[in-house]
């Protein structure tokens, strides 16, 4: 008892505990694993029992997708028995079938539930993705927008001087990425519009520019990273 409160601890082997206003000491060396649980109500100890020595030592997830549907698997490794987890709001809200337990605690991120299981299964609805806005340009606004893109559809990254903030941008990906994300914005923008023309102009550029970082061309290429995985930068900005 502590403030009120009373804690639970369970040991997975021989444990002796002196207890003192200021703490508690073990009378001998301990080898194993402790388990220690807040107990809100009595009925929640039952919970606890049941569980007692399930100690999680690991897991795994896997993820699969059919259509619209993607489906995950948590499964829980534990050195013996069958685990008790706690599933917050957003994990309650997509468990497939889950048994609950009637022990639930109340956290930061809303109401924990508690599970008994190996694993759990949760599928979640995906996002419809598209490369458009949901919504078409409003009529009024596509004469200003066309005006735009007649001015800026020239735009391309200078990858070889130092641009307006002194920053060298043929060698920083960074600030590269930044003026390729625009080309390949304008390029969305002029196809809602209609202007298949400047698409195309801008999307040429856009190729020529991706091409020559993947085949380093500058004198900053992109690698594949054989070791950790993904695209690397071979120099820092400045070097």
């Amino acid at each position: 008892m502590n403030n009120g409160q009373t804690w639970l601890i369970y040991a997975t082997s021989s444990l002796s505990i002196t207890f003192t206003s200021s703490g508690m000491t073990a009378t001998a060396p301990y080898t194993g694993s402790l388990q220690v649980a807040v107990l809100l109500n009595s009925g929640d100890e039952t919970v606890y029992d049941a569980c007692a020595g399930s100690v999680l030592t690991g897991g795994s997830v896997d993820a699969t997708f059919s259509g619209n549907t993607a489906t995950m698997t948590f499964t829980f490794t534990a050195a013996s028995g069958t685990p008790l987890v706690f599933a917050l709001p957003h994990h309650q809200d997509i468990l497939v079938s889950p048994t609950y337990q009637s022990l639930s605690i109340r956290g930061m991120k809303g109401t924990m539930r508690a599970i008994q299981a190996g694993s759990w299964t949760l599928s979640e609805t995906l996002t419809t993705i598209s490369w458009q806005a949901p919504t078409a340009i409003a009529a009024a606004a596509i004469n200003d927008i066309q005006s735009a893109l007649t001015t800026d559809k020239t735009f391309t990254p200078d990858v070889t001087n130092l641009n307006t903030n002194n920053v060298p941008t043929g060698v920083d990906p960074y600030y590269t990425g930044k003026a390729v994300a625009k080309q390949a914005r304008m390029v969305l923008i002029a196809q809602a519009v209609g202007d298949t023309a400047s698409a195309d102009t801008i999307l040429s550029s856009l190729k020529t520019t991706i091409t020559d970082w993947l085949n380093g061309t500058y004198q900053n290429p992109l690698l594949y990273d054989t070791v950790w995985g993904g695209l690397v930068s071979t120099k820092r900005a400045g070097q």
